[in-house]
């Protein structure tokens, strides 16, 4: 089995790649934080979110147009390619990854973004 595919095949190393991919693209990390927390069995009880709005006056953002969901998280980060990896950029991305892990409670909507039926069928 490949690496990668053995990343994938689990949730840490799922999440392993999701934090790589957010510390390459912001884009990909505000796609995760919205879809991640309409996910997360904690909304609106143990997890909220608060969100600032800009007045009418301010520009419009174009990210804010793009595909939602998990099809346009799939398709942001099939966006991103291929990319080296070595130790230094990994670092942060695996020390996330295991602060995250909690065994002992349900994963929370970050680490249910990723489902691993949703890589197999790109």
């Amino acid at each position: 089995m490949d690496v990668a595919r053995l990343l994938l095949s689990g949730p840490r190393g799922r999440r392993l790649c999701l934090e790589l991919a957010m510390a390459l693209d912001p884009g990909v990390r505000e796609m995760v934080f919205q879809h991640g927390y309409d996910l997360d069995p904690g909304r609106g009880s143990s997890r909220i979110r608060l969100v600032a709005f800009a007045r009418e006056d301010e520009p419009h953002d174009p990210a804010q147009n793009e595909p939602t969901g998990i099809d346009g998280l799939v398709d942001r980060l099939i966006s991103l390619g291929a990319f080296e990896v070595d130790d230094a950029s990994v670092a942060s991305p695996l020390v996330r990854s295991v602060d995250t892990a909690r065994y002992w409670q349900e994963p929370d909507g970050e680490d249910c973004s990723l489902p691993s039926q949703k890589w197999g069928r790109r």
